[in-house]
């Protein structure tokens, strides 16, 4: 009868176990800077800039341009102190920076439209009394009109999206 086959594992699992097995192959725990990198540096930074090279102390960021590069460049010795912080020990003491391919930002993500004011949800009696009392207090009768509007448009986008109306 043939073995019967392992069940799949995850990639991120079976690379952790094996890290953990050969860590002491590892005297200065270097492996674990890309462990930390985004969570100790931020998404901001770590979408245009990751770690390629670590020796000596050194560690060699690929910078996804040159405008990056320049900015990040002012940040070198924060990188430093956040990460050897991350890792419980002074383990890098340069940063340098390259450009290179480095991960492109997420594009920015477009919210849905929203209905016209007509197909949004009337707002509850009471919601409306309370907007009525807030604009008691501002004389001009126009700046009460806009400001009038513009309250109820907010509140009925917030009874749309499923929030209750502010």
């Amino acid at each position: 009868m043939a073995p019967r086959a392992k069940r799949p594992e995850h990639l991120g699992r079976a690379l952790n176990r094996t890290l953990q097995r050969l860590e002491g192959g590892y005297p200065d725990q270097a492996h674990r800077l890309w462990e930390v990198w985004e969570r100790a540096v931020g998404e901001p930074l770590a979408s245009r800039c990751r770690p390629v090279d670590f020796r000596n102390g050194t560690l060699v960021l690929a910078v996804s341009s040159a405008s990056w590069m320049q900015q990040v460049q002012f940040l070198t010795g924060t990188v430093r102190d956040t990460l050897n912080r991350a890792l419980g020990e002074e383990l890098v003491r340069q940063v340098r920076l390259r450009v290179a391919e480095a991960p492109a930002p997420p594009p920015p993500t477009e919210p849905p439209p929203l209905p016209p004011t007509d197909q949004l949800p009337p707002l509850p009696p009471e919601a409306v009394q309370q907007l009525e009392e807030e604009l008691q207090g501002i004389p001009d009768p126009q700046l009460r009109a806009a400001v009038g509007r513009a309250r109820e448009r907010a509140a009925r986008v917030q009874l749309f999206k499923g929030a209750p109306a502010a």
